[in-house]
């Protein structure tokens, strides 16, 4: 298209010496060296009507002809082209075609119909959908990094950092506590009297949608965040669990709701739980391959060192319970 441009803007082709009024070879001489190409092409249009059977409409007129459907080509592809072309040859031959284009662009925004409606609506309620996913992926990942640091075990949740006191303590549900039996404490070197341990469990469910056959599906990331405390409320320990919980990790990156009985999205949702975990924990705790210690299914990740680990396991049956465990272990 530039080399049609270019090769129409050239000089017209005639250089021989003709006989015609000065106010005609001024007229003629714009179609020359007027300085963009619609003007050019607007003198040319300005000189055929002015004079048809002028010393130069022959040439003219060729120049028109090639030039024209070049010029409404270029120009016919959005309004301003449009406009354009109209203020160049407001009589050219595509002109009364474009007015009535531009006028009927003009009634549907004025008046949107239908189908434009729709597609709003559509876009709105897609996007209003992945930002549900991402608000769900938001929720876990605040939990997970969280947990993953080791300021969060070093003092009573009271004193502990603003965000988890904020998130656990304060907002809604309140965790639900019991004690804890001292069988079951199973961080070594950390004892309590019986009965001064207890176990505080809060449900987070956080609903997205994710498409689904044409249509949005709601889904929900649900899960329980438990951190194991001490007498004095210190935690000592913690637990992020869910029902196929990395599958709906995974789906809120997806574009399609994810089949839990197909073999590949099962592997996909584990890797995306491993990377997750994997990532917060060297962020927050180390990255040295030292801590990677080998595991065995249903644990599919265990990092221990710096005083911190963490353990990802995968869900079997009947529950399909997901679960990440961190700890602050006790110094040797």
């Amino acid at each position: 298209m530039v080399l049609a441009l270019v090769a129409l803007a050239a000089p017209l082709a005639s250089c021989s010496w003709v006989s015609a009024s000065p106010y005609e070879h001024a007229a003629y001489r714009k179609t020359r060296v007027a300085p963009t190409f619609d003007e050019r092409l607007a003198a040319a249009y300005d000189y055929l009507e002015r004079y048809p059977k002028g010393a130069y409409a022959d040439e003219v007129s060729r120049y028109v002809k090639k030039a024209e459907p070049v010029f409404y080509e270029s120009r016919q592809r959005d309004v301003a082209g449009l406009e354009a072309y109209l203020r160049a040859l407001p009589k050219g031959p595509h002109a009364k075609e474009i007015r009535s284009r531009l006028r009927a662009i003009e009634e549907q925004r004025a008046r949107p119909d239908s189908l434009s409606e729709a597609a709003k609506s559509t876009e709105a309620r897609l996007s209003e959908a992945k930002a549900s996913r991402e608000r769900a992926r938001a929720e876990l990942f605040f939990w997970i990094e969280t947990l993953s640091e080791p300021d969060t075990y070093k003092s009573p949740i009271a004193e502990g950092p603003p965000e988890l006191v904020v998130a656990y303590s304060l907002s809604l549900p309140a965790p639900v506590c019991k004690h804890v039996e001292p069988d079951a404490i199973e961080i070594p070197g950390l004892t309590q009297p019986h009965g001064e341990w207890r176990d505080c469990t809060k449900s987070i469910s956080v609903p997205y949608l994710v498409p689904d056959k044409g249509s949005l599906v709601e889904r929900k990331m649900e899960f329980t965040v438990t951190l194991r405390q001490d007498r004095t409320g210190r935690p000592t320990s913690s637990r992020i669990e869910g029902e196929r919980l990395f599958m709906r990790l995974e789906e809120t990156y997806a574009t399609r709701a994810i089949d839990t009985s197909s073999t590949d999205d099962q592997v996909a949702s584990l890797e995306r739980g491993i990377q997750t975990v994997q990532s917060s924990f060297e962020a927050r705790v180390s990255p040295d391959p030292a801590c990677i210690i080998k595991t065995g299914v249903p644990e599919i990740l265990r990092r221990e060192c710096k005083g911190m680990r963490v353990v990802v396991i995968a869900s079997t049956e009947p529950k399909w319970l997901d679960a990440i465990e961190f700890a602050a272990l006790a110094p040797p």
